[in-house]
């Protein structure tokens, strides 16, 4: 305690002048448009990654992002070709033994027409012979035209049997075509090709029995597998406290560090709030207000999604300010102040204490003074 008291007693601090009043908050960064590219919809098939784009690479429109093993889905592509071509060539017999049968018949029907014009002849020849040799004529000729229509009738049967012979081999070729398509298709989408230009980001594994993305992975169907953000248009996804709601609105502006690029400051501004609270975890029942932040930034590489961002909300505009740690605060009597390493109090007119920090009003010369933390910090 005594050595504790020592350090404590070592230690000071002095009023900062400050131009604005902030609300410091963590995020991620994220983009606000990013093109989503997922593994193949087709089911009952195992999808097995043999090549992985490494994630940050910038890759142009049509590069190879991923590929899936297709040594199965090629044989499964020439079994169905090659029943495909069965049942073209079954179309090919079919259709000729088809155009025999109906030459055969049409030959038939020439050939008892032909004899229908000949017993014609023969029986206005015989006009002059016996009525017998007539009757015989015209008999043959009842026949030939019997004949004739009962070839006509088996003509029509027998086209109407070739086309459902046709039309069931055609069903069958059809079948086989769709089959041939649908696995030419799953072939090519076994190779996944960036749709545009971009930085590529691994999708964040949310089923946490699935294992992480790979080479040698195996993948389900319709998983979201990798972004492409748009660098132009990135965003700070973050949440806020329900104590903290009242002190921020649309538009305010905010400074985005990046924990990669401390050096470096992005100008930003609130640009979405969420009107109702949320709670921040399944086990947690802390309510939390998601929000976003607007990076007012051109395409920029460091802008990378998934980094971590410190943001800085700049509630207020101050004129003539000061600000000091919060623990340099005394509240004797209820009024509050701070004390010289002189032992001398010094009253003030805070504003407001926020994110450990006490803003108040200035006071000629108290720049000047080297104030004391308090080892009993009052209750605000």
């Amino acid at each position: 305690m005594f050595l504790f008291a020592y350090l404590f007693s070592e230690e000071y601090y002095q009023p900062q002048k400050v131009d604005t009043q902030t609300l410091t908050l963590s995020g991620t960064i994220q983009s606000s448009n990013s093109t989503t590219i997922k593994s193949p919809h087709y089911w009952n098939i195992s999808y097995r990654i043999i090549y992985l784009i490494k994630e940050g690479t910038y890759v142009s429109k049509g590069d190879t992002l991923i590929k899936f093993d297709h040594s199965q889905a090629k044989e499964n592509l020439k079994q169905a070709q090659n029943q495909l071509q069965k049942h073209l060539y079954q179309k090919k017999i079919i259709s000729k033994k088809n155009s025999n049968q109906i030459r055969q018949i049409k030959d038939q029907i020439k050939k008892t027409e032909l004899n229908i014009k000949s017993t014609q002849t023969k029986l206005e020849q015989a006009k002059y012979s016996s009525k017998q040799k007539k009757k015989n004529i015209k008999l043959d000729l009842k026949r030939a035209r019997t004949a004739l229509e009962k070839q006509k009738r088996h003509l029509r049967s027998q086209k109407m049997i070739n086309q459902k012979k046709m039309q069931a081999i055609q069903f069958k070729i059809n079948q086989a075509t769709q089959k041939v398509d649908f696995h030419q298709e799953l072939i090519n989408s076994l190779t996944i090709t960036a749709p545009k230009e971009g930085l590529v980001v691994y999708e964040a594994n949310k089923d946490e029995d699935e294992k992480q993305l790979a080479r040698g992975s195996k993948i389900s169907p319709d998983r979201p597998l990798l972004k492409i953000p748009n660098l132009s248009n990135m965003i700070v996804k973050a949440h806020l406290n329900e104590v903290d709601r009242f002190k921020i609105d649309s538009g305010q502006k905010a400074q985005i560090k990046l924990a990669a690029f401390p050096d470096t400051t992005f100008k930003g501004h609130l640009s979405y709030i969420s009107p109702l609270p949320k709670r921040k975890n399944s086990k947690s029942k802390l309510k939390v207000y998601p929000f976003e932040i607007k990076i007012d930034s051109e395409k920029n590489y460091r802008l990378k999604p998934g980094l971590s961002a410190r943001i800085e909300i700049i509630i207020d505009d101050l004129n003539n300010y000061y600000s000091i740690p919060s623990w340099c605060i005394f509240k004797p009597q209820d009024r509050l102040g701070v004390k010289t390493t002189q032992g001398k109090f010094l009253g003030l007119d805070t504003l407001q204490i926020l994110n450990g920090k006490a803003y108040f009003r200035y006071k000629p010369g108290i720049e000047n003074n080297k104030l004391i933390p308090n080892q009993n910090i009052p209750d605000f």
